[in-house]
């Protein structure tokens, strides 16, 4: 009988990354904030590495020897299970769900300060051919309460070096919307973009209670014709932003569904910007470039399969 075996998916305790994963189970202290990120950071970074293993260990005690874990997808976010995973020989993935450029950004934070501190440059381009960042929107500066932000801070650092430990780094994007990062970093492998489940059945992997009383609106729509607009669990954005989320949402030339964050003036900014036909033939262009990416033969597509064979392998 040819063996089989596991695979754990740890995602990140955040909507925006753990929608991605589709199903983890997850537990923080009982009376705990969920939206003071600083300190559920720390929490389960002292917290979780023990309880991980014991759940590994319980597993494998119960399976037997022809159907142990032997790889582990997590977020990069949850770089200290990378050590767990290596003290129980595992595997180990880092999945990143945001932009590969992000990615590459946070690996070069030592390098980038440098310079800063140096005063090298005013703007922070990540590597050359890639957007620069300015030093006031570094990420760790807009995420969550200010006092817990230096803790974020300290937690990328060492997402940093335990990355070191993965045995293979994936992320949610596709090759032709950023060439130059994955020419300068061929260690990050594109398999996105990842999409919904199509089969529209009670959706997984949501902290917060369903909402019911958009269903009657819905059921009047055509299927797989509502865009979801949603900021994950701590976004806070300026009206730039807003007025560049207008522009996509008109670009999908879709209804769309999500929280009331257009009203009032910013409402009818909105308005005023959906009509700018040569921004809208560069959304239709990328839509279906990474569409293209994701279907048989596309580079995602093909990412993919090369990725399921690698944790395929039993080592």
């Amino acid at each position: 009988m040819e063996n089989s075996s596991h695979v754990v998916i740890l995602p990140f305790p955040a909507q925006g990354h753990r929608d991605k994963y589709g199903l983890y189970s997850g537990r923080i202290g009982s009376g705990e904030d969920r939206n003071d990120l600083g300190r559920l950071t720390e929490g389960f970074t002292v917290v979780m590495p023990g309880h991980l293993e014991k759940l590994i260990r319980e597993i494998n005690d119960a399976e037997g020897e022809s159907c142990k874990i032997k790889w582990m997808v997590a977020d990069a976010n949850m770089g200290w299970s990378f050590a767990v995973a290596k003290k129980m020989g595992i595997r180990a993935v880092s999945f990143w769900p945001p932009s590969a450029a992000l990615l590459a950004f946070m690996l070069r934070i030592p390098s980038s300060l440098r310079m800063v501190a140096t005063q090298e440059k005013r703007d922070n381009s990540t590597e050359p051919g890639m957007v620069p960042i300015e030093t006031t929107e570094f990420s760790w500066n807009h995420i969550g309460d200010p006092k817990g932000q230096p803790i974020i801070f300290q937690l990328i650092l060492q997402n940093n070096q335990a990355t070191e430990l993965a045995d293979v780094i994936i992320c949610n994007s596709f090759h032709e919307i950023e060439p130059a990062t994955f020419a300068l970093h061929p260690n990050i492998l594109p398999i996105g973009p990842l999409m919904a489940d199509q089969k529209f059945e009670k959706p997984i992997g949501h902290f917060w209670q369903e909402d019911m009383t958009c269903l009657h609106w819905l059921n009047e729509q055509p299927n797989n014709s509502v865009v979801y607009v949603a900021f994950g669990s701590f976004t806070v954005f300026d009206r730039i932003q807003l007025e560049e989320l207008a522009h996509g949402l008109e670009l999908t030339e879709q209804p769309f569904y999500g929280s009331d964050y257009i009203e009032g003036e910013n409402k009818e900014k909105v308005e005023e910007l959906l009509a700018d036909e040569e921004l809208k033939a560069r959304a239709c262009l990328w839509r279906d470039i990474a569409h293209r990416s994701i279907n048989e033969g596309g580079s995602s597509y093909e990412n993919f399969k090369k990725f399921v064979n690698i944790i395929s392998q039993d080592h």
